[in-house]
């Protein structure tokens, strides 16, 4: 058996209010608005989350992933279970309100045993909470890659 790796942790500041940051989060409609094409979500303690990707990123990948959802406490607390490669994982969002309309968004991701695989998953947050972010307080998505056949310059 592998050596579980150690914790993944993200956090970011978002300009938006702690409820619209959380049911972003929590709902299919919010993860698919900045992030997902077509997941499906059940936000109560053992429903199903089914992440999908369609055409996704320079790659153009479709990608799917299955989780359980573990613990739901609006506003402030959402985790589930995913696999990323090989070993199932739990993530945390941990959501505290700042000032007067902010949130404070912390993610932890644990259980990782492939260094590939947590490699990929800790520069994924990163990038997924800017993402996030960018969606809450600008309107700005990441969008579809326009397929082409070659590279000119």
């Amino acid at each position: 058996m592998s050596a579980v790796l150690p914790p993944i942790n993200h956090s970011v500041y978002i300009n938006t209010a702690l409820e619209r940051v959380f049911e972003t989060l929590t709902t299919a409609e919010g993860w698919n608005a900045w992030f997902t094409q077509k997941t499906t979500l059940q936000n109560h303690k053992g429903g199903n989350i089914i992440f999908r990707w369609e055409n996704w990123g320079v790659s153009r990948e479709t990608l799917q992933d299955n989780g359980i959802v573990l613990e739901t406490y609006p506003p402030y607390r959402f985790s589930f279970t995913w696999h990323p490669g090989q070993t199932e994982t739990t993530v945390t969002f941990t959501l505290t309100a700042h000032g007067n309309s902010g949130t404070i968004l912390h993610v932890t991701e644990t259980g990782h045993t492939n260094i590939h695989t947590f490699s990929d998953c800790a520069c994924g947050w990163g990038e997924a909470l800017t993402l996030l972010k960018m969606y809450l307080e600008y309107g700005i998505t990441y969008g579809t890659v326009s397929s082409y056949d070659k590279v000119t310059r």
